[in-house]
């Protein structure tokens, strides 16, 4: 990899060690199972991503879920 990208130019998958292929699967696999609106998509993605992935923590999880942009989602 050092003779494609030097150091300082590679692709940001190997900061946080998620291809974009994985997370472009994972991402799928989400919006195929999300019915029921945000609650349902919320709990479907909590399974996915901090469950079964372990990408990010509980914490972290929640965190994202209650700022603006996800919270407009839910609003009627």
């Amino acid at each position: 990899m050092d003779q494609v990208f030097p150091r300082s130019h590679r692709p940001a998958e190997s900061a946080h060690g998620v291809s974009l292929s994985e997370a472009f699967w994972v991402w799928l696999r989400v919006s195929l199972l999300s019915f029921g609106g945000p609650a349902g998509q919320i709990a479907v993605m909590h399974r996915i991503i901090v469950d079964e992935k372990k990408w990010v923590s509980e914490g972290r999880f929640y965190l994202g879920s209650i700022t603006p942009p996800a919270r407009a989602a839910a609003a009627p």
